[in-house]
């Protein structure tokens, strides 16, 4: 008798245990393709650590006491004010492959001093975009002066994947000869 309800009770059993599985499966983060929401590795995203905004406010070539020096110079230029670093650029690559071989685009822009600077970034992967941008010092902005790095990453055509922004602070920039 314990026999017959096992076997006219297993295919119970069996669909309790397939509901079981499939709700786990989804519940601990199985396949999220088609579910709304997506995931992280669907957005577009940006990492910036080391942008570094410096303001030389002189300009003040080594001495050469009358004579021809050859040197050579270092650090932000006078009368300047330099942005370095690195950010780090990555797409999806469903995104990518959606959109053929369309080329997408970060633009960074300084809001203080007007300045924009379009890189050209992978449609479908991580691009490592380096900044090295000197502009001349307008007098807007101040060393210890916060200013905004906006920063937008669309595609060919326009079309707006993500747009964010960084507070930087102005530091000191310095200029040093080694004549």
């Amino acid at each position: 008798m314990g026999l017959r309800l096992l076997t006219y009770g297993s295919a119970g059993v069996v669909g309790l245990l397939l509901v079981v599985v499939l709700a786990g499966v989804f519940l601990l983060g199985g396949p999220t393709d088609g579910l709304p929401g997506g995931t992280a590795a669907d957005e577009a995203s940006v990492a910036t650590d080391d942008l570094d905004l410096r303001l030389n406010d002189e300009f003040s070539p080594p001495s050469t006491n009358g004579t021809v020096q050859t040197c050579i110079a270092s650090g932000t230029p006078g009368d300047s004010v330099s942005l370095l670093g690195d950010a780090l650029v990555t797409l999806p690559q469903e995104r990518g492959l959606e959109l053929g071989a369309a080329d997408a685009r970060v633009v960074f822009t300084l809001r203080a001093l007007d300045a924009t600077r379009t890189e050209r970034v992978d449609p479908e992967g991580t691009t490592d975009v380096s900044l090295f941008w000197i502009l001349e010092d307008d007098e807007t902005l101040s060393v210890g002066e916060e200013t905004t790095l906006g920063i937008r990453v669309e595609m060919a055509d326009g079309e707006l994947l993500l747009e964010t922004s960084r507070t930087l602070t102005v530091r000191e920039g310095t200029r040093r000869y080694d004549c």
